[in-house]
């Protein structure tokens, strides 16, 4: 059987509805990781648009099995991936962080390039404006493997978008710090939950005040 059958199974594997299915799928892609070219990737990508592909275990077992063999090395297909970063697609946009987890210990070294850790603090920059909570925890896992490669890329981050942190996505990113640092990270947290309560709580009652400035006037005070 040639490879491009064996692909063909593999593609029509991921389609169908269990997931014992999809992961025989996903184990074929992976032996043929140096056959799968762009159309295959967009295949994928096209079950996932489709909600034939979805969930947190879907979207995490592709991202090692297929997506993470296809960038590793490969601005371009890098490019592409990142760009999931836009999708109204949960899972694709989780993707575009799972993806790289693995190989974000590694910073801008081998097998990776220089620029590749700012590209993933652009594709952060992103998705952790999505609050939802699995777009939450890929942005965390991923920046918590940023860390380990450069701590300073990861503290500049969490100062510069702390307000769009969930509490579980926070303690993804932190999860590897020492004491001290988490503690601070937290604290900054908290105060940035306490701000933003100042602001609702202002927000709701100017109309108010708007309210009774007009009953005074109306009532000749």
């Amino acid at each position: 059987m040639s490879d491009e059958d064996k692909k063909e199974i593999a593609h029509s594997l991921l389609a169908q509805e269990f997931g014992e299915d999809k992961y025989i799928g996903m184990m074929i892609l992976e032996k043929l990781k140096k056959q799968i070219d762009h159309s295959d990737i967009k295949r994928v990508e096209a079950l996932f648009k489709e909600g034939k592909l979805n969930g947190w275990a879907n979207t995490d077992s592709v991202c090692g099995f297929i997506f993470k063999h296809w960038v590793t090395g490969n601005v371009e297909n890098m490019k592409y991936i990142c760009e999931w970063k836009n999708s109204d697609c949960l899972w694709l946009q989780r993707a575009s962080c799972v993806t790289f987890v693995t190989l974000a210990k590694h910073g801008d070294k081998a097998p990776n390039f220089k620029g590749f850790l700012k590209m993933l603090d652009e594709t952060c920059e992103t998705t952790i404006k999505n609050q939802e909570r699995f777009a939450q925890l890929g942005t965390g896992w991923l920046l918590r493997n940023i860390g380990e490669a450069d701590k300073k890329q990861l503290f500049s981050f969490l100062e510069r978008n702390m307000g769009y942190f969930s509490r579980e996505g926070l303690s993804y990113a932190i999860e590897k710090l020492n004491a001290t640092d988490k503690k601070r990270f937290v604290a900054m947290r908290t105060k940035s939950e306490l701000s933003k309560l100042e602001e609702e709580v202002e927000e709701e009652a100017e109309p108010e005040e708007k309210k009774t400035r007009k009953r005074r006037n109306n009532e000749g005070f």
